[in-house]
């Protein structure tokens, strides 16, 4: 049981680090538009 948790919960978590990677890059990258007007 404590196996199958531990699955679960490494299946979330490299789930929401893609998730994160794949929304942070397009953040980074809209955020990164004004700057370079900027300058």
């Amino acid at each position: 049981m404590r196996t199958v948790l531990c699955e679960f919960i490494l299946i979330i978590s490299f789930s929401l680090y893609i998730f994160e990677l794949r929304f942070g890059l397009q953040r980074r990258l809209l955020d990164a538009r004004p700057c370079r007007s900027c300058l």
